[in-house]
């Protein structure tokens, strides 16, 4: 990953932000020419039923935003702290930055059918909501840059670990062959695989900064156990 993490989380919370402003211009009512709002045409009214329909783009761009979070969290814990041995802080940040670049892939594919809703009268033709694309894209563009630039960098590290590795079994007469198969990154999984990792081997307050969604549900568990247990002590008590 990058050499300074807090700036490329900083830069992600900003798209993170420019999405949400993008969301809230696509939502807002179509204006007249003096800046006030106005009905729909009736273009515009039959482009919802579209392929860039505006529920679907707005779903989309949902979907984007919950996973630069989940990506904002694993940049936060990919930490040497959390693994004392090269080869894993290696092999985690090579992953994360996988995960990264198909995430800013699957953006950048939700932005362009932004623009073509925008460029081919699907949506109303906002300055701002353009603008606001236009500067979500730079940004998304740069971060990816520096994602990429982190992940060589992991790879690097990692293929010369290899090479020594394979260096010290030619000296005791031995040499494994092995052919890397790069399959295509679910992202969904591949973020919540890293989190979970980096969940059992940090230390208990990063487990704090993990989104658990089953911790209350374990909570209510543990009650409903605690009380049984207490319902069954007082029968016994009372007989």
């Amino acid at each position: 990953m990058p050499n300074d993490p807090d700036d490329l989380e900083n830069r992600i919370e900003e798209l993170e932000t420019m999405l949400r402003d993008l969301q809230t211009e696509l939502q807002r009512p179509p204006h007249g020419p003096f800046g006030l709002p106005r009905p729909p045409t009736p273009r515009e009214m039959l482009s919802f039923t579209s392929e860039y329909a505006l529920p679907t783009l707005i779903t989309m761009l949902e979907a984007n935003i919950r996973a630069l979070k989940a990506l904002q969290q694993i940049i936060r814990l990919v930490d040497p702290e959390y693994d004392s041995t090269r080869e894993a802080r290696s092999e985690l940040s090579s992953r994360a930055g996988r995960a990264s670049q198909a995430t800013l892939d699957r953006l950048q594919s939700t932005l362009e059918d932004v623009e073509g809703a925008l460029t081919e009268g699907g949506l109303p033709q906002e300055p701002g909501a353009r603008r606001i694309l236009e500067d979500a894209r730079r940004l998304s563009d740069d971060i990816r840059e520096e994602i990429s630039a982190g992940r060589e960098q992991a790879d690097d590290s990692r293929e010369a670990m290899k090479t020594d590795e394979k260096s010290e079994e030619g000296e005791a007469g031995e040499e494994i062959e092995v052919e890397e198969e790069k399959p295509q990154v679910d992202v969904d999984a591949e973020l919540r695989s890293i989190r979970d990792e980096l969940g059992v081997r940090g230390d208990g307050d990063s487990e704090g900064d993990l989104d658990t969604g089953d911790s209350s549900e374990d909570d209510d568990s543990a009650e409903d156990s605690e009380n049984g247990a207490t319902a069954g002590d007082s029968g016994d008590s009372e007989k």
